[in-house]
């Protein structure tokens, strides 16, 4: 239906302009998916930019290294996550992820659930039997005093 050239020239306006992409299609009176499905089809694989002009992150591999420095980084934070994930140059979901799947945090996971989880369980337990038992033992003793004064 479009034109190779008018698409090709669609895309560098998307590409070129601090403006969203909801507006240039807008303006060239087209579907705002239309114009999403050009970008990521171009052969360029130009990604589209988001509306305050910077560009999108694309998905990068990091390294075990930067990925431990972001890790430290965030967990040392005086300031919002968003910021430091800012700092680090990823998204505030893909750092919370790495902070899951770090080494540390499957050691602390792996301790919780062998060691520190039963024993919570078996503190419960016996907690909650004595607590019952003493409920029973007052509510006996309250029984004795009304009715065998």
């Amino acid at each position: 239906m479009y034109s190779k050239e008018f698409r090709t020239a669609a895309i560098k306006m998307a590409q070129g302009r601090t403006v969203s992409i909801k507006s240039v299609a807008k303006q060239l009176g087209i579907n705002r998916d239309t114009l999403h499905r050009w970008i990521a089809e171009s052969p360029e694989g130009i990604r589209p930019r988001p509306s305050n002009g910077t560009p999108r992150r694309s998905q990068h591999t990091h390294d075990e290294k930067f990925k431990s420095a972001a890790i430290k980084l965030a967990q040392e934070r005086t300031e919002p996550m968003d910021d430091v994930a800012a700092k680090v140059g990823v998204t505030r979901k893909t750092l919370y992820k790495w902070i899951a799947e770090s080494p540390e945090n499957l050691a602390h996971k792996h301790i919780y659930r062998k060691e520190i989880e039963p024993t919570a369980n078996r503190v419960r337990r016996t907690l909650g039997n004595t607590c019952r038992t003493l409920y029973k033992r007052i509510a006996r003793s309250i029984e004795d005093l009304v009715y065998n004064p």
